[in-house]
């Protein structure tokens, strides 16, 4: 049985890491000042997009999910799938928020997000924009990512 449980872990450890997220740190500042560093895995590629936070059961405060998608497109984003809450800030070419999903609901397949186009997504805990004041118009600092081409 012991012998069983181990290479069930081994698999799994296997596939984690075939498939685990480059982890960067991203900033979120406020209209107002205020800055927020958050430590990302990084979706930049169409497996990884497809894969977002999909089975993710928990997350720290501190941690998400950032979607770089290199050039601006429209793009829709729903919770197939996920089994946490999540805000959603949606941030144009300029890194400039302009829109924010609060607390999508786990496995809800409304298609959510704004209609003009994006660059990037951060997603993190549901209920975290609000609680940490993030609106309209803060500025994400991401200096790992390439700018967005136009």
């Amino acid at each position: 049985m012991f012998t069983c449980i181990k290479y069930i872990i081994a698999i799994v450890i296997f596939f984690w890491m075939e498939t685990a997220f480059a982890v960067e740190a991203v900033s979120v500042l406020t209209s107002d000042g205020r800055q927020y560093e958050f430590s990302v895995q990084v979706a930049d590629n169409p497996d990884s997009w497809a894969q977002g936070l999909m089975g993710v059961t928990s997350m720290p405060e501190d941690k998400g999910m950032l979607f770089d998608y290199g050039r601006p497109l429209v793009a829709k984003f729903w919770m197939k799938n996920t089994l946490i809450p999540l805000d959603m800030l949606f941030f144009n070419p300029q890194r400039e928020l302009i829109h924010v999903e609060h607390e999508a609901t786990p496995g809800d397949l409304t298609s959510r997000g704004p209609d003009s186009e994006i660059c990037y997504v951060l997603e993190i805990n549901g209920g975290l924009a609000q609680e940490l004041e993030i609106t309209d118009g803060a500025i994400l600092s991401a200096p790992q990512r390439q700018e967005c081409l136009q």
